[in-house]
C-alpha cells in the first residue's frame, strides 16, 4: 500500500525556524552591544546568518553580499580612531578568504568563456585608475580607491564562480527581490508617517526622512532610487515572459507595484527616468503584438505621469530652469568636460574634481552660473555624472575601457536572451538589459559608482548566466 507523504508547510521547516531564531537573537545582541539601529542590526544579522550557510552552498555568501549592497552598502565601520572602512569591503574580504579554499576543494574556480568580455576591460580600467591616482593624488586616496577596486573585481569574479546551476541564479534573484521589496515596504511606511499616519518607521541612519523623500533600508533617497529599477526591471522581465509559475507571477506583480510606489516616493527624478528608459529597452527587444501593446501603454503612462506631476507641482515637473539641483548639473558637467579635455591621458585623479573645478569658473556659460544660483555648486559637489567623472579622473583610455565593459555586459545579456531556452533565464536576461539601461541613466546624472556596486553585480550576473548556457547546465537554443 502506497503512503502519501504530505509536504511540509513553511512554518514546519525546522531549519527555517532555527535560522529565524538565530537572526532575531543576533540582531538583538548587535543592537545592545554595539548600539546600532534596529534596521542596521537586522541587516547585519541577516548577513552573518547567510555567511554561516556558505559552508553548505557557496552561493549563500553572495546572497549575504547582495543583502548589504541593496541596503547599507556604504555603512562605515571604525577599526580605530583614524581608520574607517566600509562594511561592504569587510564582507567582501571575508567572502574571498572563505570561498576561495572551498571552491578550490570543489574543483576550482570556473567562470566560463563569457568572463573574458567583462574581466579584461575591468582589469584595464582599474589598472589605469590606479596609475592615475598614484600620479595625481596622495597615498590615502590611492589606497581608498584600491579598496573599491578590490571589492568590485571580487564581486565580478565571485558571483559567477559560485553559480553552477540555474537554481543558484534563482536563489540570488529571490534574495535580491525579497531584500528590495522589504526595503520598499519600509519606504511606503515612511511615506505614510510623513503624511501623518500613526505607523512605525525604521531607518538605517539617523535623521529620518529629508523633505519627505523616503529611503527604505538604504542610507539616502538617491541610493534607493538607483537600486529599485535594477531589481524591479528584471522582475518585470520575468513577469512579462512568464518565467515563473502563475502563483509566483501574482506575488511578483504585487512586489513590482510596491517597488514602483517606493521609487515614486523617493522623489528622485533620475530614478523615474531610469525606470522608463529601462522599460523602453525591454519593449524594443520584444516582438509582435506584445511590443506594440507595451509601447502604447508606456506612452499613455508617460503622458499621464507628466500631467499629474505638473498639476501637483512635484519635483518631477521641475527642470534645469526651475530647480537648483538640476541647474547645478549644467555647471558641473561643463566644468567636467573642460577638465577632461585639458587632461586627456591620465586625468586628474579621483576625488579631485571639487577643488579643480573652481579653476574653470571663467570657462562656464554665465547663463548656467546665474540660473537658480547654480554657480555655487563649484567647489562643493562632485561632477554628478559617472562617465564624465571617469573621463576627467582617469583619462580617455580608462573611459574607453569602462564603455567596453558596459557594452560587453549588454552583449552577454543579449546573447542569453536570444539563445536561452530556459524561460526563466531568458526572461531574467531581458529584464537585466532593462536594468543595465536604467543604470546608464542613473550614472549619467549622479555619482553612482561610489555609493553602490550595482554595475559589478550586473556584470557578474551576465557572466554567470552565459556560463550556464555554454556549460550546458541550462538548455541553449542553437543559432541557425
Amino acid at each position: 500500500m502506497r503512503t502519501t507523504v504530505r509536504p511540509k508547510k513553511w512554518y514546519e521547516n525546522q531549519g527555517l525556524l532555527v535560522g529565524a531564531a538565530a537572526l532575531i537573537g543576533l540582531a538583538a545582541v548587535l543592537k545592545v552591544c554595539l548600539g546600532l539601529s534596529t534596521a542596521i542590526s537586522v541587516v547585519l544579522a541577516t548577513q552573518v546568518v547567510l555567511f554561516v550557510l556558505l559552508f553548505q552552498r557557496p552561493v549563500w555568501a553572495l546572497a549575504a553580499l547582495l543583502v548589504g549592497q541593496l541596503t547599507i552598502s556604504g555603512y562605515m565601520f571604525s577599526l580605530s580612531a583614524e581608520l574607517q572602512v566600509s562594511i561592504r569591503f569587510l564582507w567582501t574580504l571575508l567572502a574571498l578568504l572563505l570561498l576561495i579554499p572551498i571552491l578550490k576543494n570543489r574543483g576550482g574556480i570556473e567562470l566560463g568563456s563569457g568572463a573574458r568580455r567583462i574581466l579584461i576591460p575591468a582589469i584595464i580600467f582599474f589598472t589605469l585608475a590606479a596609475i592615475s591616482n598614484v600620479v595625481n593624488t596622495d597615498t590615502s586616496n590611492t589606497l581608498k580607491y584600491l579598496r573599491q577596486s578590490f571589492s568590485a573585481l571580487s564581486i565580478l569574479i565571485l558571483l559567477p564562480a559560485v553559480v553552477n546551476r540555474e537554481r543558484d541564479i534563482k536563489f540570488l534573484s529571490i534574495v535580491a527581490l525579497v531584500t528590495c521589496s522589504i526595503s520598499a515596504i519600509f519606504a511606503i511606511m515612511q511615506h505614510a508617517y510623513f503624511r501623518g499616519w500613526d505607523v512605525p518607521v525604521y531607518y538605517v541612519v539617523s535623521g529620518g526622512i529629508s523633505g519627505g523623500r523616503v529611503v527604505g533600508l538604504t542610507e539616502n533617497p538617491v541610493n534607493f532610487s538607483y537600486q529599485l529599477p535594477l531589481v524591479l526591471l528584471p522582475a518585470f522581465g520575468v513577469l512579462l515572459l512568464k518565467g515563473v509559475d502563475s502563483r509566483s507571477r501574482k506575488l511578483l506583480g504585487i512586489l513590482i507595484i510596491s517597488m514602483g510606489l517606493a521609487l515614486y516616493f523617493t522623489y528622485t527624478r533620475s530614478g523615474i527616468y531610469a525606470l522608463g528608459i529601462g522599460a523602453l529597452a525591454i519593449a524594443f527587444l520584444l516582438k509582435g503584438r506584445i511590443k506594440i501593446v507595451m509601447l502604447l501603454a508606456m506612452l499613455l503612462l508617460a503622458i499621464s505621469f507628466l500631467l499629474y506631476a505638473d498639476v501637483r507641482d512635484t519635483r518631477y515637473s521641475q527642470g534645469f530652469v526651475d530647480d537648483q539641483s538640476a541647474a547645478g548639473r549644467l555647471v558641473l558637467w561643463q566644468a567636467g568636460v573642460s577638465i577632461a579635455l585639458d587632461n586627456p591621458t591620465l586625468g586628474i585623479g579621483y576625488w579631485q574634481f571639487e577643488e579643480t573645478s573652481l579653476e574653470y569658473a571663467s570657462e562656464i556659460n554665465p547663463l548656467y552660473m546665474e540660473t537658480q544660483g547654480a554657480g555655487r555648486v563649484l567647489g562643493n559637489l562632485e561632477v554628478h555624472n559617472d562617465f564624465l567623472r571617469i573621463w576627467l579622473s582617469f583619462g580617455t583610455p580608462a573611459l574607453l575601457a569602462f564603455l567596453c565593459l558596459l557594452v560587453n555586459t549588454f552583449r552577454n545579456f543579449l546573447d542569453s536572451y536570444r539563445y536561452a531556452t530556459s524561460l526563466f533565464l531568458k526572461s531574467l536576461a531581458l529584464g537585466c538589459i532593462g536594468a543595465l539601461a536604467a543604470y546608464v541613466v542613473s550614472a549619467s546624472t549622479h555619482n553612482v559608482m561610489d555609493s553602490v556596486f550595482l554595475l559589478w553585480i550586473l556584470g557578474g550576473l551576465s557572466i554567470a548566466i552565459t556560463k550556464l548556457l555554454i556549460s550546458g547546465q541550462s538548455p541553449i537554443k542553437q543559432e541557425s
